[in-house]
C-alpha cells in the first residue's frame, strides 16, 4: 500500500467524518484565555460552561493559552487548555468544534492534562464532543497527560493534534498508575526535531494507554486512527528489568493497547522501549551490566491498516545504541488474508 495514497484516504475520510471543519477555518463564538482546572474557574462559571464539575460548550469555540509567566500552573512552568488538579470526576462537552491551543516559552505545555497538584485522590477527566483540535508548543510539549497515580483520561471525541515542542514532542503520555482510553478517531502528529518526540508514551509500572482497544480487541472496526511518531513503554522498577539473554523478565511495566483498524488507519513509527547501563559491583571492581526496560506493547492490525516500522525521531542519542527493533508483546492481524493489515519495514532493524 502507498503511504502517500493511504494519508489522502484518511484525510478525505476524516474531513467527512468531521465535517471538514478546519482548525484555520472555524469561525469561533468565543475564544477563553484561561485553564480549565477544576476549580472555581470564573471566566467559565459566568459564561455559564461551569456547572459544578461540568462544561458545556456550544457551537464553535477556542481555549487559547499564552503560555507564559502570567499563565503558570502553581507558580510551576506549566500551561495547559484543561488542567484538572482537584480530585472527583470531570466532565468537558466539547460542543461542535473546541479548539485548544497552548504556545509560547514555557517549559511544561499540555493541551488536556492532570496534575497532581491538590491532591492525591482519584482524578478523572471525561471529553465529549463533536470534535477536538489541538496546537500545542513550547519546551516538552504534550497532547494529553497524566501527571498523577489514580488518574484516568477518557476521549470520547474526534481528535487532531499538532504538537510541536523542543525537548519532547508527545502526543499522548501516560505515568504511573494512570490510564488513558481514546475511544474516537484520532490524528497525532508529533515534531521529529524534538530531542524526544512520540505519539503514544507510556512511562512506570501501570501506566495503560488504550487506543481503539478494549478487552483484547478492536473497540471499533474501521475507526481511523493515525499516528506519526514513535510509541515507547517501560518500566521504572528494577525487579522488572531484563537483560539481553531474558528481556521480557518481570513483565512489570506500562503497557501500551493499540487498534489499527481498517485502510483508513496507520501508524508511522518503530515500538521503543529503554536501555540502561547499569554498573554492579561484582567484588572484582565491578562491571556493566544492559538492562532493558521493556513495557508490553499489544497491536491489532487488520482490515487493510498499515503499520510502517520507520524510527521517526531523528535524535541519534545513546538511547538507540544497541537498539534492536520494534518490541511487541502482541501482534495480530485479521481472521482472513482479506482482513489482513500491512505491516511496511522501513527501520534497518526488523521488527
Amino acid at each position: 500500500m502507498n503511504f502517500r495514497i493511504n494519508n489522502q484516504k484518511k484525510a478525505a475520510l476524516l474531513a467527512a467524518l468531521l465535517g471538514g471543519c478546519l482548525l484555520g477555518q472555524t469561525a469561533f463564538a468565543q475564544t477563553y484565555t484561561e485553564m480549565i482546572t477544576g476549580g472555581e474557574d470564573p471566566a467559565y462559571a459566568e459564561a455559564g460552561i461551569k456547572d459544578g464539575q461540568r462544561y458545556t460548550f456550544t457551537g464553535d469555540n477556542c481555549i487559547e493559552i499564552a503560555a507564559d509567566a502570567a499563565n503558570n500552573s502553581f507558580a510551576r512552568d506549566l500551561s495547559a487548555g484543561v488542567s484538572i488538579k482537584k480530585n472527583g470526576e470531570f466532565v468537558v462537552d466539547g460542543g461542535r468544534n473546541l479548539a485548544i491551543k497552548v504556545k509560547g516559552d514555557n517549559q511544561f505545555n499540555k493541551g488536556l492534562f492532570i496534575d497532581i497538584a491538590g491532591g492525591f485522590g482519584a482524578k478523572k477527566l471525561t471529553v465529549n464532543g463533536a470534535q477536538v483540535d489541538m496546537e500545542v508548543d513550547g519546551g516538552k510539549a504534550h497532547g494529553i497527560a497524566t501527571f498523577a497515580r489514580n488518574s484516568h483520561i477518557v476521549v470520547n471525541a474526534p481528535v487532531r493534534m499538532d504538537i510541536g515542542g523542543t525537548t519532547e514532542s508527545f502526543g499522548i503520555k501516560a505515568i504511573g498508575d494512570s490510564v488513558i482510553d481514546i475511544a474516537n478517531p484520532i490524528i497525532i502528529s508529533t515534531n521529529p526535531a524534538a530531542k524526544n518526540t512520540a505519539s503514544l508514551y507510556a512511562t512506570d509500572s501501570g501506566a495503560v494507554i488504550n487506543v481503539n482497544y478494549k478487552d483484547g480487541g478492536v473497540l471499533y472496526p474501521g475507526m481511523p486512527v493515525n499516528l506519526d511518531g514513535d510509541i515507547y513503554t517501560l518500566s521504572s522498577k528494577e525487579e522488572s528489568w531484563g537483560d539481553d539473554d531474558n528481556p521480557e523478565e518481570g513483565w512489570e511495566g506500562s503497557t501500551i493497547n493499540l487498534a489499527l483498524s481498517g485502510d483508513a488507519s496507520d501508524f508511522r513509527g518503530v515500538s521503543g522501549y529503554k536501555k540502561d547501563s547499569v554498573e554492579e559491583d561484582d567484588g572484582m571492581g565491578g562491571d556493566t551490566t544492559t538492562h532493558i526496560r521493556y513495557g508490553k506493547t499489544n497491536i491489532i492490525l487488520e482490515k487493510g491498516a498499515l503499520w510502517i516500522n520507520q524510527r521517526t525521531e531523528n535524535n541519534d542519542g545513546s538511547e538507540w545504541t544497541g537498539f534492536k527493533g520494534s518490541h511487541v508483546t502482541t501482534l495480530t492481524g485479521g481472521m482472513t488474508a482479506e482482513d489482513a493489515g500491512n505491516l511496511q519495514q522501513v527501520d534497518k532493524v526488523l521488527l
